[in-house]
């Protein structure tokens, strides 16, 4: 299995653009070595965006899925295959040495494995790897199994349900009941350091150039009577060394929250 990185490596290794189409083609609709081979020009589907595989596994007709970004190198290899002479608009993707015939899953079993000697790759590669980390990193990017198993033409969904296993990445992202549980305890042993930390979370929006308030525990602040009151001089501010001021603009900062 190879993570995003190196086949990102991997896909830009070959200098002929025909190989580079014909692995990305692989990797970016995650068809089998021989539905690369057999896939025609004809069989790009531009409007709905989809491939069509008329020779899957088994005989078996499907859609497979046509990036943007593989629809755009599709085009510019048609392009140089047409001044090669080599591409025609009923004939195949990917002509072998002669344009009348496909390339061989042999030579695009060669093709990855160059590909993977030249962009530093140690692991043992082939063609279905790259279908294997099309799967693989779908799963881990959150799309359901069953939409993978659609895209990979598979008949039951126990046979996709064996990306599970490898998909390390979606492992990682799991939190343990474990852990849960070791949380929920340290919340309680802890309530003084929850009940600061939300206090910091409520208020982290009042500005810093504000009053400062006097030490001690938070609590409700009632509402303040009017600039002017007789009871407004009973009020503990002058023992705090706040100025009138300074304390009613504190009251209209705390009645915009």
């Amino acid at each position: 299995m190879l993570s995003p990185e190196e086949v990102a490596r991997l896909l830009g290794a070959p200098t002929c653009l025909k190989h580079q189409a014909a692995l990305s083609v692989a990797y970016g609709a995650g068809l089998r070595a021989a539905e690369v081979a057999a896939l025609k020009v004809r069989d790009v589907d531009s409007e709905r965006m989809l491939l069509r595989v008329e020779r899957g596994k088994g005989g078996q007709y499907r859609n497979a899925m046509l990036p943007v970004g593989l629809l755009a190198l599709l085009r510019e290899w048609w392009k140089v295959g047409r001044q090669q002479g080599v591409m025609h608009s009923d004939r195949w993707m990917f002509p072998g040495q002669h344009y009348l015939k496909p390339l061989s899953t042999r030579q695009l079993h060669r093709i990855v494995v160059e590909a993977g000697i030249a962009a530093g790759i140690d692991k043992r590669i082939g063609p279905h790897t790259l279908r294997h980390c099309f799967a693989t990193h779908l799963l881990e990017d959150g799309i359901d199994v069953r939409i993978i198993q659609a895209l990979l033409g598979h008949a039951k969904l126990d046979t996709t349900a064996y990306y599970t296993k490898v998909a390390t990445r979606t492992m990682r992202n799991v939190t343990s009941p474990l852990d849960r549980l070791t949380m929920a305890s340290s919340r309680k042993e802890h309530p003084a350091a929850e009940a600061v930390a939300h206090c910091t979370r409520t208020c982290r929006h009042l500005p810093r150039g504000g009053p400062r308030l006097p030490d001690g525990p938070c609590r409700a602040l009632e509402p303040g009577q009017a600039q002017g009151d007789v009871g407004d001089r009973d009020l503990s501010h002058r023992r705090h060394g706040w100025s009138r001021r300074g304390l009613h603009r504190l009251r209209a900062l705390v009645g915009r929250l």
